[in-house]
């Protein structure tokens, strides 16, 4: 495109100088023709005068030269009634160096300071269109939009921004002032349909929490979040922690446990006992349990939760090892007794002092300690003593004694004096006999056994002629 020149003004009405497009453009007047197409086109760019003032709008530069582009000038209009149409905005306002010269001020100008608009110029040749509709041409692209417009879009952007900072900003304060807040009450201890009647017109979000408690019931509040005594707005959120009822007792394992130790770790936990029996055991020892039960909830086993005292544990309570019985050992040997006791988990004592019996052995067991029969307790001993044989003691020559010095040599070696026949004082010892049969000095009898006495009182003295005597037989007098 050619650049544009200075043309003198011609007497041309169809251009049209809008005064809204003077104010908007800062004072710059822009001329543009009507133009007539079939259809929206872009055409090539021309050049028109462009005069700005330097006083003029909010967006006033010293006075500058600039280019306008427009399009070609439309033809003349057909016959129509309507006026013809003008595109007042349709041009692209870019700074730059000038191309054109400045329009000469108008002497005639009416308004100080103002410039007068330069005369209607017509740049282009008018091709006869008059039989083509006559239709305004869409002649910008975005590229070319003015960035005085752009720079006054985003003055308004920022201005509705900080009205609208400023219109929440105001909601925000004046909605805190209007806020009301409350004090939390002390709620422990309350039921919680009591609490929530307390604080139903507070206005506040209530949540519920519950937790097992051994000082609240079930179901009264325990605490609150936040805790008594703290402000709280409306709309704000309160929790009642509510008592779930007391912590469950957790059962323990007895078996194996003392009585008494058993008794202390259910007490602790709040659960009873009983001791249903109390039986033998030759593995658990005498005071122990050995196993447990709960009667009125059989399933229950150790670590299972119940609530509190509402169970009672029945122990079965050992009592030690079976006692056993003593056998009879007498007359056994050593060995069979050891063994015997053995098998019944009793032990042997032998006395080292071995007895007299007449009645076992001699080595045979003539003495327990024990005796037969007698239940004594696992582990305990036994204690026996081996026969020498029976207790057997000679009798002493008696002849010549008086009964006195008789008794005393008979008691002397373990016998006794038996029954007595004659006159023991007067008379003297004529025999001895053990059942019947004389006793010869020496021979052995049994101890303690009773050796009978015979004395013979002989007759006073005569003066009968003398005559011989025989000697008499032997005995234990003699």
């Amino acid at each position: 495109v050619e650049p544009a020149v200075p043309v003198e003004p011609a007497e041309d009405t169809s251009l049209v100088a809008s005064e809204a497009a003077l104010q908007e453009f800062g004072g710059a007047q822009i001329l543009m023709p009507p133009v007539a197409y079939e259809q929206d086109v872009f055409v090539p760019r021309a050049t028109l005068p462009l005069v700005l003032s330097a006083d003029r709008g909010p967006f006033a530069r010293p006075a500058a030269d600039a280019t306008v582009h427009a399009g070609p000038a439309a033809p003349p209009a057909a016959e129509s009634s309507e006026p013809p149409v003008a595109e007042v905005g349709a041009g692209i306002v870019e700074s730059g160096p000038s191309i054109v010269e400045s329009a000469p001020e108008s002497p005639a100008s009416s308004r100080e300071g103002a410039l007068a608009p330069p005369p209607p110029v017509n740049v282009f040749p008018e091709p006869d269109r008059s039989a083509e509709p006559t239709k305004p041409a869409v002649i910008f692209d975005d590229a070319d939009l003015p960035t005085r417009s752009s720079r006054r879009l985003g003055w308004i952007l920022a201005t509705i921004i900080a009205i609208a900072a400023l219109a929440v900003g105001a909601f925000v304060v004046f909605g805190s002032a209007t806020e009301k807040s409350f004090v939390v009450p002390d709620l422990s201890g309350v039921s919680q349909a009591v609490a929530q009647n307390q604080i139903a017109e507070n206005g506040w979000n209530l949540l519920i929490s519950t937790e097992r408690s051994d000082v609240q019931s079930a179901n009264n509040v325990i605490r609150t979040d936040p805790p008594a005594g703290t402000k709280l707005k409306t709309g704000a959120s309160i929790t009642f922690v509510v008592s779930a009822g007391p912590n469950l007792a957790t059962i323990p394992e007895i078996a194996g446990q003392t009585l008494d130790a058993a008794t202390a770790a259910l007490t602790q936990n709040k659960i009873g006992i009983a001791v249903g029996s109390q039986v033998y055991s030759e593995t658990v020892p005498t005071g122990t349990i050995i196993s447990w039960t709960i009667p009125a909830q059989p399933g229950l086993a150790a670590g299972a939760q119940v609530m509190p005292n509402s169970v009672v544990v029945s122990a079965i309570v050992s009592q030690g090892p079976a006692p056993r019985s003593v056998p009879n050992l007498l007359g056994m040997d050593v060995a069979t007794a050891t063994s015997t006791l053995a098998a019944m988990q009793l032990t042997i004592v032998q006395d080292p002092s071995d007895q007299f019996s007449s009645t076992y052995p001699v080595g045979a067991i003539a003495v327990q300690s024990v005796p037969a029969g007698t239940a004594i307790e696992r582990g305990q001993s036994v204690t026996v003593a081996l026969s020498k044989g029976p207790d057997l003691v000679a009798i002493p020559a008696l002849g010549g004694l008086t009964f006195d010095q008789i008794s005393a040599a008979l008691t002397g070696v373990g016998l006794r004096v038996g029954k007595i026949t004659g006159d023991k004082v007067l008379g003297t010892i004529s025999d001895a006999t053990v059942a019947g049969v004389s006793a010869v000095p020496g021979q052995t009898y049994l101890r303690d056994t009773k050796i009978d006495l015979v004395f013979t009182t002989p007759p006073p003295p005569t003066e009968a002629p003398t005559t011989t005597v025989a000697a008499p037989t032997s005995s234990s007098v003699g």
